[in-house]
């Protein structure tokens, strides 16, 4: 059986976010929230992003995902 995971924000399919990732090359890229999935074999949750410009689906952890403006 799986762990509850919080979550600071409620997403829905197409709200636009922002990647809060300090020590990473994606922390401040921009897209469009396309909902979350289970990572397997681990079963850590993720959301998936669906950045702007490439629009190229990226897996990321649900903390660090936050509400950003459209552009």
């Amino acid at each position: 059986m799986g762990s509850i995971v919080p979550v600071a924000h409620a997403f829905q399919d197409g709200d636009h976010v922002r990647l809060n990732i300090p020590d990473d090359d994606m922390d401040g890229q921009t897209g469009v929230f396309r909902g979350y999935f289970t990572q397997q074999p681990t079963g850590e949750i993720k959301s998936y992003i669906e950045l702007e410009g490439s629009r190229l689906l990226f897996p990321a952890d649900p903390a660090t995902v936050k509400p950003s403006k459209p552009k």
